[in-house]
């Protein structure tokens, strides 16, 4: 896999998968897309159950680009409290490593 098509089809499933879930958020609840706003954890603009739709949205969109990718959201849990990222750009670096770029 040629390593900067990956790393910018990766950032394009992200936003993707933010524009999906904001499709079904209300519209006071909707994120802009932004690699360094925190999406995730406390102080994070997602709810628990966002989040965990948005995991969903994006492995699905991983997995339809990359087949052969490991799994996120096998790979968030097997961290336990390893820490969850807070942004996407802390997601993404997880989710290139996962791809064997």
């Amino acid at each position: 896999m040629n390593q900067e098509v990956v790393v910018t089809t990766i950032w394009q499933i992200m936003e993707d998968a933010i524009r999906e879930l904001n499709r079904g958020l209300p519209s006071d609840s909707r994120v802009e897309w932004d690699p360094e706003r925190v999406l995730f954890g406390d102080s994070g603009d997602l709810s628990s159950l966002d989040t965990v739709n948005y995991l969903v949205l994006l492995e699905d969109g991983i997995r339809n680009q990359y087949p052969s990718c490991a799994s996120l959201i096998e790979r968030l849990m097997e961290d336990g409290d390893g820490g969850f990222p807070a942004t996407p750009r802390e997601l993404h670096a997880i989710v290139l490593s996962l791809c064997d770029t």
